[in-house]
C-alpha cells in the first residue's frame, strides 16, 4: 500500500512539475511597418497563471530581419537595446511574475528608412521548471509609404531644454506621449490633450526620450528631451 501511495505521489509530482502555467498573448497577424517609421511595436502580454511566483528567463530568436533593421524586446522591467537578445542571471534581468501577474512582452522593430519585413520569436521559460515555457511569434510586414499624410519632421517638442512643461508642435496626429529615462524605463505617460501642455516639473534633471504615439499605438517619432533644474 505504501509503495502504491509513493508511486502515485511521484506521478502526481511529475505531472505538476510539467504543467505549463504561463500564458503568452502575441499579436494575431502581421504588424504593419512603414519604411519611414522610427519604431513600431508588436504588443504582447505574458501572464503567470500559477499559484506561486515564477522567475522567467527569455530569449529572442530572429527568424527573418531585413538588412538595416533592428529589433528589441520590452517587458515590465525594461525596453532592452537591440543587441540584448536574452536575459541573464548575471545582470539581474530575469522577469519575476507573482501569481496572476501579467507583464507586457513586446517586440519592437526599427526600420531605419528601409522597406522590408521581420519575423521574431521570443521564448520565456521558468528557471525552476524548463517544461513551463511559452513561445510567441511576432511578424512585421511592409506597407506603401504613400499612406503617410503628415510631415514627421515638423513635429517637435518645445521648450527643449525644459524646466517645468513641454508642448508639441503640429500635434494633430499625436495621441499619447511616453517619457523614458536613460535606462529605458517609462517615467511618465500622457494622453494628448487640447491644452497641449504636459507637466514634467517633477522629473529629475537629466536626459530623457519622449516617444510620440499615434493611432493604433504606432510610434510617430522619438525625441530626446533635456530636463533642467528650476531656478
Amino acid at each position: 500500500m505504501k509503495q502504491t501511495l509513493l508511486l502515485f505521489f511521484l506521478i502526481f509530482s511529475i505531472s505538476l512539475s510539467a504543467q505549463v502555467t504561463l500564458k503568452l498573448t502575441e499579436p494575431t497577424g502581421s504588424t504593419t511597418v512603414l519604411a519611414s517609421d522610427d519604431d513600431i511595436t508588436a504588443k504582447g502580454f505574458i501572464k503567470n497563471e500559477a499559484e506561486d511566483t515564477v522567475t522567467l528567463m527569455w530569449k529572442r530568436n530572429v527568424i527573418e530581419l531585413k538588412d538595416g533593421w533592428e529589433t528589441a524586446v520590452c517587458d515590465k522591467n525594461l525596453c532592452y537595446i537591440p543587441t540584448y537578445g536574452e536575459t541573464s542571471a548575471a545582470d539581474g534581468t530575469h522577469l519575476v511574475l507573482a501569481p496572476g501577474e501579467e507583464s507586457n512582452f513586446d517586440v519592437h522593430v526599427y526600420p531605419d528608412g528601409t522597406e522590408g519585413f521581420a519575423i521574431v520569436e521570443v521564448t520565456a521559460t521558468d528557471i525552476t521548471n524548463s517544461d513551463n515555457t511559452v513561445t510567441g511569434r511576432f511578424e512585421f510586414n511592409q506597407m506603401s509609404t504613400n499612406t503617410i499624410n503628415f510631415n514627421k519632421a515638423a513635429i517637435k517638442i518645445y521648450p527643449n531644454p525644459t524646466v517645468d512643461f513641454i508642448s508639441i508642435s503640429d500635434a494633430d496626429q499625436v495621441e499619447r506621449l511616453i517619457i523614458y529615462n536613460i535606462v529605458g524605463r517609462p517615467v511618465k505617460i500622457f494622453d494628448a490633450n487640447y491644452m497641449n501642455h504636459y507637466d514634467v516639473m517633477d522629473l529629475p534633471t537629466g536626459m530623457y526620450l519622449v516617444r510620440l504615439m499615434g493611432e493604433n499605438d504606432r510610434t510617430i517619432k522619438t525625441v530626446r528631451l533635456s530636463k533642467k533644474r528650476g531656478a
